[in-house]
């Protein structure tokens, strides 16, 4: 999946590619930091067309974007997300 930073201007910055949702989001999560973007929170959904999950960082003006290669759904992509998650916490609990 190609992994993409949307800055304010709509201009998109494509970072790398991967296979990982996981170090996607690490990938955009280091790209912003390093740029001096301020992450507040981050939410992540898949769009309704199942070829990307988005993520808010809280700003409403900049986002990563993960985009699926063909065969690859966003909506399979995030509920592995939420699982992998959610295995985690009750790990940690």
């Amino acid at each position: 999946m190609r992994v993409i930073f949307r800055d304010r201007n709509d201009v998109d910055h494509v970072i790398c590619l991967t296979k990982s949702v996981q170090k996607g989001l690490r990938m955009i999560g280091q790209f912003a930091s390093e740029r001096g973007y301020k992450i507040y929170y981050t939410r992540i959904w898949p769009t309704e067309d199942d070829k990307q999950l988005w993520e808010d960082f809280g700003s409403h003006t900049e986002f990563g974007i993960l985009e699926m290669e063909d065969g690859e759904s966003a909506q399979q992509k995030f509920a592995e997300l939420l699982r992998d998650s959610s295995e985690r916490k009750e790990i940690n609990e």
